[in-house]
């Protein structure tokens, strides 16, 4: 007599192997999509930008083969619209973020944290693209996006924080320095309590406060900020490249307009030489 197994035993153990197979797929490809997602955010902190590209195009490759509205690839999009920003391809920049926008909006909606980076991120380009002191589309945006992270993120979360830096930022720029000062303050204090106060986050942030202090004409305070933000960063295992090479830049032009050329020089300098080690790593 054959021995026949039971159609129904059958699928019960494709059922149960099958998803394992599935699982361990899916695993796979998120390790390689966050070896090239971690890849691509760390040469962009380096400056090596040419690099992040390359990265931040494979991760988004892998975040394909996920489902639609995958996360994946709605923070990769994010990020390569991010980096084509710095770079000022700003034409690229809003192919990604309309796409990031697109995907999140229709598979995951509106009222999330995940909307909430894009709306973000359209007001930095927003901001980038304005040519004269109109930054109203800017400011909404912002406003949009910190409304949406106040609802659904922890009142300490560092997303919180980037929201009240960009609409400093764009404060120092409109003149409304009470504002942006209030803002800053706001995000120095998330930032410390959540990453400490020797962190390259807490760095950037005062080197806003030095900006803001420069606009004001405040130059001995602004000249203090930005050594604060750079002790913090000579004393970090592994400081950002990128933005040492800005609060660099930032401080060089403060002793310029202050009639010390030469120490800007030196400055300039180092910004230039970190810059290309960077790239070089």
């Amino acid at each position: 007599m054959k021995n026949r197994r039971s159609p129904w035993l059958i699928a019960a153990v494709v059922f149960l192997v099958f998803p394992v197979k599935i699982a361990a797929g899916q695993a796979h490809r998120d390790g390689r999509w966050t070896k090239e997602f971690e890849a691509g955010t760390k040469a962009y902190e380096n400056c090596d930008f040419a690099a992040s590209e390359i990265h931040l195009r494979k991760a988004l490759r892998e975040a394909a083969a996920f489902e639609l509205g995958n996360e994946r690839a709605v923070r990769t999009l994010n990020a390569l619209g991010m980096l084509y920003v710095t770079e000022r391809r700003l034409e690229y920049a809003e192919v990604s973020f309309q796409r990031a926008c697109a995907i999140a909006e229709v598979w995951v909606g509106r009222e999330n944290a995940a909307y909430a980076e894009c709306l973000h991120n359209r007001g930095v380009l927003a901001m980038m693209r304005t040519k004269s002191n109109n930054y109203d589309e800017a400011e909404g945006l912002f406003r949009q996006s910190l409304q949406l992270r106040q609802k659904f993120l922890p009142s300490d979360e560092l997303d919180i924080a980037a929201s009240l830096s960009s609409l400093a930022d764009l404060d120092t720029r409109r003149g409304r320095y009470d504002e942006a000062d209030s803002f800053l303050q706001r995000a120095l204090t998330i930032r410390e309590k959540a990453l400490g106060s020797h962190h390259p986050a807490v760095a950037q942030t005062l080197n806003d406060v030095g900006l803001l202090r420069a606009a004001q004409g405040r130059a001995a305070e602004a000249e203090a900020e930005y050594q604060k933000a750079l002790d913090i960063c000579r004393k970090s295992p592994r400081p950002p490249a990128c933005e040492v090479a800005v609060t660099l830049k930032n401080y060089a032009a403060l002793l310029r307009a202050n009639n010390r050329a030469a120490e800007a020089e030196r400055l300039e300098a180092q910004a230039l030489a970190m810059a290309l080690r960077s790239t070089k790593e």
